[in-house]
Formats: C-alpha cells, sequence, structure tokens
C-alpha cells in the first residue's frame, strides 16, 4: 500500500519543482531581462534629478508666479504660450518656489517623472496589456537613452511641457488600440492633454483627427466615433491659430538669419527632409548604420509588449504616421521660426514620437518568427546602454559639484547684499547647462530690461538685486 505521506511530499516536490521552473522561464524571458535593463537606466538617470538645471527662462517665470499670480500666466497662454496644461504644472510649480523660497528641481522633477510613468502603466493597464509595468518602464527608459534627455527631462521648465505632452501621446498609443467607450473618452483625454501640452502636440493632435475623420466618412462610420475627435481637433486648432497670430508673424526668436530660412515655408519645408531622415534613422551620439540597426530591432521585437489589436490595423497606422508627419512639420516649423534646428528639447520629443510610431508599427507585423524576433528588445536596450555609460558616469560625477554651487548662488540671492554672485557650470554630457554667459550686470530699471540682457535681468528681478556677477566653475 502506498503510504499518504510520501505520496503527498512527492506532489509538493513536483509544485515546487514547477514553480521553479516557472521563475526561471520568467527571468530568462526577453521582455523580463529588457524591463531590469530598463529599471538599471532609469534608476540612475533619476539620482541626477537633484542635479537638473534652471535656465534663464526659470527665473523670470518664478517673478512671474511672484508678481501677477495666476493673472500672468493665463495672458501668456491666451498670447505667447497657448499651453493650459504646461503653464498650469508652471504656475503651481514657480509658485511653490516662491513660497520656500527653495528651486525644488529634484523634487519637481521626481513628480513629473513619476506622473509620466504611472499615467503610462496605468493606461496600459486599462488597455488590456499584458504586462503594463513591463512596457511603462522600457518606453521611459528607451526614450531616455535615444536622445539627450538634458532639457526634456532635466530642465523644469522644458520638463513640464514636453515630458507630459510625450506621456500623452505614449499613453494614446496604448488607448487606440481598444474599442471601449470609456476607454474611447480617455484616448480623446490622451490627445487634449497631448494639444494643451505643447505646439507639436497641437500640430500630430491635428494631424491625427484629419486623417482619422476622413477615414471614418469613407467607411461610413457613426457619428459617435467622429464626435469623440471634435473636442481634441478643436483644441489643437485653438493651439494653432493662437500661435499662428502671436509667434509665427514675429521674427524675433530668429536665430540663424543667415541660413535664410527663416520666414520662407517652401525652403523650410525643403531643408527639412534630410533632416527628418537623419532623425528617423539616427541616434544622437551613435554612428547612422548602428542607430538604424537598433531602430530595426525595436521595429522587430517591441510588438510582444503590446500583442495582437483589438481593433482593425488602420486607426492604429493612422496614429503612427500622424506621429511621423508631427515630427516632421515640427523641423519646418523650427526652420521658419528659428532658421535652424532649435531647440534640443524639440529634438528629444521629436525622437520620442519617432519611437512611439516604430512601436505602434511593430504591431503591424503579427508574431511570425516571434521565438527569434524577442530577443531582438534586449539586445538593442544593451546597445543603448552602452553608449549612455560614459556621459552617464561624466554628469554623476559633478552631481554634488552642481548641487552646491547652485545653493550657494541661491544664499547668495537671498542675501541682503545689493550685489548677488552666481556660478554656473561645469560643463554636462546629459544635463542641460547653465546657458548663461558669464560677466558683471548692472540692473537699471526695475520694469524692463533695457540695455541689461534679459536673463541677468529676470535674475536679478527676482532677488531684487541691482548688481549680477556670472562665473564659470572652475
Amino acid at each position: 500500500m502506498t503510504n499518504p505521506n510520501t505520496t503527498e511530499n512527492t506532489l509538493q516536490e513536483v509544485e515546487i519543482g514547477q514553480r521553479n521552473r516557472h521563475r526561471l522561464v520568467w527571468l530568462a524571458d526577453p521582455i523580463t531581462i529588457s524591463s531590469l535593463l530598463a529599471w538599471i537606466a532609469f534608476v540612475f538617470h533619476a539620482y541626477l534629478l537633484p542635479a537638473g538645471h534652471w535656465q534663464a527662462d526659470d527665473y523670470i517665470m518664478t517673478g512671474l508666479a511672484k508678481t501677477a499670480g495666476l493673472k500672468g500666466f493665463v495672458d501668456r497662454m491666451f498670447g505667447w504660450s497657448p499651453r493650459p496644461v504646461a503653464e498650469l504644472i508652471n504656475y503651481g510649480y514657480f509658485s511653490l518656489v516662491s513660497i520656500f523660497n527653495r528651486p525644488l528641481i529634484g523634487s519637481f522633477l521626481c513628480v513629473l517623472w513619476g506622473g509620466a510613468y504611472l499615467g503610462l502603466a496605468l493606461c496600459s493597464w486599462l488597455a488590456g496589456i499584458r504586462r503594463p509595468l513591463c512596457l511603462a518602464i522600457l518606453w521611459f527608459a528607451l526614450v531616455l537613452l535615444m536622445a539627450k534627455p538634458g532639457e526634456m527631462f532635466f530642465w523644469p521648465t522644458g520638463a513640464d511641457v514636453y515630458l507630459p505632452c510625450w506621456a500623452a501621446f505614449a499613453a494614446a498609443s496604448v488607448l487606440q488600440r481598444s474599442t471601449g467607450r470609456s476607454l474611447s473618452v480617455l484616448f480623446s483625454i490622451s490627445l487634449l492633454i497631448a494639444a494643451f501640452c505643447s505646439e507639436i502636440g497641437a500640430v500630430t493632435v491635428l494631424l491625427y483627427t484629419g486623417l482619422r475623420t476622413v477615414g471614418l466618412l469613407i467607411k461610413g462610420e457613426t457619428r459617435s466615433s467622429i464626435i469623440a475627435l471634435v473636442l481634441p481637433a478643436l483644441a489643437a486648432l485653438a493651439v494653432c491659430l493662437i500661435v499662428q497670430i502671436h509667434r509665427v508673424q514675429v521674427d524675433r526668436e530668429i536665430m540663424d538669419a543667415g541660413s535664410h530660412l527663416a520666414g520662407h515655408w517652401i525652403p523650410s519645408a525643403i531643408a527639412a527632409v534630410p533632416s527628418f531622415g537623419r532623425e528617423l534613422l539616427g541616434i544622437q551620439g551613435m554612428p547612422l548604420w548602428l542607430a538604424a540597426l537598433v531602430k530595426l530591432c525595436l521595429l522587430l521585437s517591441l510588438g510582444g509588449l503590446l500583442g495582437e489589436s483589438r481593433t482593425q490595423r488602420l486607426p492604429a497606422l493612422l496614429w503612427a504616421a500622424a506621429l511621423l508627419l508631427g515630427a516632421f512639420i515640427a523641423i519646418v516649423l523650427a526652420f521658419h521660426q528659428f532658421g535652424n534646428l532649435c531647440c534640443e528639447r524639440h529634438a528629444t520629443l521629436r525622437q520620442g514620437m519617432i519611437f512611439l510610431a516604430i512601436a505602434v508599427f511593430s504591431t503591424a507585423l503579427g508574431h511570425q518568427a516571434w521565438n527569434v524576433r524577442r530577443w531582438l528588445l534586449p539586445i538593442a536596450v544593451i546597445i543603448l546602454m552602452g553608449f549612455r555609460v560614459d556621459p552617464l558616469l561624466h554628469d554623476l560625477s559633478i552631481r554634488h559639484q552642481i548641487m552646491v554651487m547652485r545653493q550657494e548662488s541661491w544664499h547668495s540671492g537671498l542675501s541682503h547684499e545689493p550685489k548677488m554672485q552666481m556660478t554656473v557650470g561645469p560643463e554636462t554630457r546629459l544635463l542641460s547647462s547653465d546657458a548663461l554667459p558669464p560677466g558683471t550686470y548692472h540692473r537699471q530699471s526695475r520694469s524692463a530690461p533695457g540695455d541689461t540682457p534679459w536673463y541677468a535681468w529676470g535674475i536679478m528681478m527676482l532677488f531684487d538685486k541691482d548688481d549680477l556677477q556670472i562665473t564659470m566653475a572652475h
């Protein structure tokens, strides 16, 4: 007769063995490996957050929050900066800076980073993604690694515009796959947030809603499908019109008059073609052939995260096309407005849009030869991390120095002395830099810069100083 205790022990051993095998399979899964690598990249970059920089805009915006309050930001919103979401974040942040008399850079950027990650993870979970946390960290880390992140991730005035815009694009990229009514509402909200974060977001939303509406009309879809696009389309159109009236028509932002592109649409569009081609295939700091290979690996492997789409392929392809067209038009607008490809934050957002288009296109490839293709994802992540190690270690080595210098400059500004001493630098590889030229400056007027450079006047205005000396770190 069989001993019941022996049988029970055997079953327990089998069960334990199965659990161990499942753990090994999970740990050997390429998505798991890629996610762990992404977490490593995320944590090391996040350690740099307290060393993020202010630029001249931040001092002026803090002064605006202190003197003009919410009305000042509303006036900006209906004129120079039609970005309701970004301006609201701006107002909240710079108001807190005024209250606490501290820049709060690390805390603010932590909130932005955490909000972008958690928002994407939540939308992925609601959209039925099998591994939403893996998708969120992978997408976030890959965008960090695929372009210089300084202004979009480490500069408060840049991060509060472009990081929420990318996060809204990313949320829309997962939400557009589902057909539920509540998810359709969330998709429309994502488009609305993107349009209200930046002009690039508004242009992209306008492109998508136009393309999608035409597609729905051709197919004879119900009105409800079209109505869901109306609010994002109107919001995007309003943003574009305000920018056209208040910014495109002026020439004070021209940075390279010698290029003969500023103010000319056709030459700007022609010049944008090769620039867009380089951005489409390339990655900053990497040979073009290797960058193209990395993006091909991502195209072949990212679809495994999203899984099979619950909708027809056409809406997804239209969304990916709108992301690419939006990135191209952003280059045209940069040449037209500035005469060159200003600025780093724009380039980072465009690279993030290209990445999302690659991820969406990846789902259209199906799962043929998936057992081989899925290993291309950790390979791509490892290559990207390899090219990021040197600049990351460089900035980590000067992290403490940057924080100490900023604290000393801030204390000098809060002192009772009429003169303020500010030290900028040292040179960084990833972080946004202190773009303030050394020199001695005097504030001649409290109401307008006059002959004083605007950046120096803004700093003196915030701290109520008559003189400012900016020196470079040794």
